[in-house]
């Protein structure tokens, strides 16, 4: 404290005067953060016209919980609804399942294959402790994915509770959080995605089934990809 009251007594005024402009950049900065915050997320700029040009743009969006992703799409643009978001997803002009960073998310259905090939080895990696104390271990899941492709093979769209109930009818338990466990892994092995809504439940279609035409990138292609999106 004695140092710092011999400083203020030597430079007091430029203590003072470094103290006000960084008052004022401050004052100056937030601001500008803020705009350009809402700016980049399309939010205040000129608005997308639809859905699919919204999460084209922004590359992927958040979709943990379905009607605030559907708010965040309709924000975006200069007048889309829910019917609208919802006939995208069910002209596969965008798609949702888990990728990225582990959680679910709104991508373009031409980028979703390369997305997951990017993520699919690392968060699966990630997860392997957790699927060794639900005793989910690698036989299991390949058992599951058979389970699940014969569920909804010749594009069938069927609901998480039915879906789950044909894993408990091959003698795989899905309690205590194994069912989505085991929907996740097998979205990152890229064999499904979720399809439309049926009454207010989303359902699950095969991925290749759904978005056949979906662009295949090599890992390293897709980095530089994801990049040009930044």
């Amino acid at each position: 404290m004695l140092g710092f009251s011999i400083l203020k007594l030597l430079y007091g005024d430029i203590l003072n005067d470094i103290r006000l402009r960084f008052t004022e950049v401050n004052t100056v900065t937030n601001p500008i953060i803020s705009d350009a915050r809402l700016y980049n997320q399309r939010i205040s700029s000129s608005k997308p016209q639809t859905p699919e040009q919204v999460v084209k743009e922004l590359g992927a969006l958040q979709a943990q919980d379905y009607m605030q992703a559907v708010w965040a799409i309709g924000l975006r643009t200069q007048a889309a609804t829910l019917l609208s978001i919802q006939e995208a997803i069910a002209d596969r002009k965008i798609v949702i399942t888990w990728t990225l960073r582990g959680t679910i998310h709104f991508v373009p259905s031409e980028d979703v294959k390369w997305m997951l090939k990017l993520s699919a080895s690392r968060v699966l990696g990630q997860a392997k402790g957790r699927f060794a104390q639900l005793g989910l271990d690698e036989d299991t899941l390949e058992l599951c994915r058979r389970v699940i492709y014969n569920a909804l093979k010749g594009e069938r769209q069927v609901t998480r509770s039915d879906l789950l109930a044909h894993l408990e009818s091959a003698g795989i338990s899905t309690a205590n959080q194994r069912g989505y466990h085991i929907l996740w892994n097998s979205a990152y092995h890229g064999l499904i995605c979720f399809g439309p809504m049926s009454g207010k439940q989303q359902t699950f279609v095969l991925l290749e089934e759904w978005v056949p035409f979906s662009r295949e990138l090599s890992f390293q292609e897709g980095l530089i990809e994801l990049g040009g999106q930044e």
